[in-house]
């Protein structure tokens, strides 16, 4: 602690201390409202702040820490997360951006990746991990083979239906007289004769 104020060393009170800043965070839950924060985090949560918008202040203060961007070149709009996840929501592609460096503030990085896709839109997407790639192809792939398994189950069935109708009208179809090897003796004659006796 730093004197008797309480206040830990290296630490920065965001309270009624920092009037401007309360007012832009609003009524934050108390579970998520830091009242100390490293003196780091204060100045890039202060900068974060003054780059957003009065709507993207309003989503950042409502359970989830995110708020919406709109891409420079395309027009879709982006979902970020604090920490290192941006949503496209046309898509649902989950895109990761990590910062380097040791101990950027969550804040910072935050800001760099809404900088980032608000003016070069492109550079973001060429930069950024593609994290929903290998799955929507995965899924893609499970899709076509489900769609050729429905396919060879239904030519399957129409082929057994043709077969059960083709042996059942063999079934109903009287079975025709099958005429002897020769006509000219007896048996033959004979067969000759029912024939004629049926024509008439």
């Amino acid at each position: 602690m730093s004197g008797t104020t309480g206040i830990p060393a290296g630490a920065q009170w965001i309270g009624p201390a920092n009037a401007q800043l309360g007012q832009q965070l609003g009524n934050w839950p108390a579970a998520m409202q830091p009242y100390f924060m490293p003196r780091a985090r204060f100045r890039a949560l202060r900068l974060l702040m003054r780059h957003m918008t009065a709507a993207q202040r309003a989503q950042y203060r409502m359970p989830g820490r995110s708020f919406l961007s709109r891409g420079s070149a395309s027009g879709d709009t982006y979902a970020l997360y604090l920490g290192n996840q941006t949503v496209r929501l046309r898509d649902q592609h989950r895109f990761c951006l990590v910062i380097v460096g040791d101990s950027v503030p969550e804040e910072d990085a935050l800001l760099a990746r809404k900088l980032l896709i608000e003016c070069d839109e492109r550079l973001f997407l060429s930069t950024a991990n593609d994290l929903t790639a290998p799955q929507v192809q995965a899924q893609i792939l499970r899709d076509q083979m489900a769609a050729m398994e429905q396919r060879r189950m239904l030519e399957w069935e129409a082929r057994r239906q043709w077969e059960a109708r083709r042996q059942a009208e063999r079934i109903a179809q009287p079975a025709p007289p099958v005429a002897p090897a020769s006509t000219t003796g007896r048996r033959g004659r004979a067969f000759l004769n029912r024939i004629r006796l049926r024509q008439w």
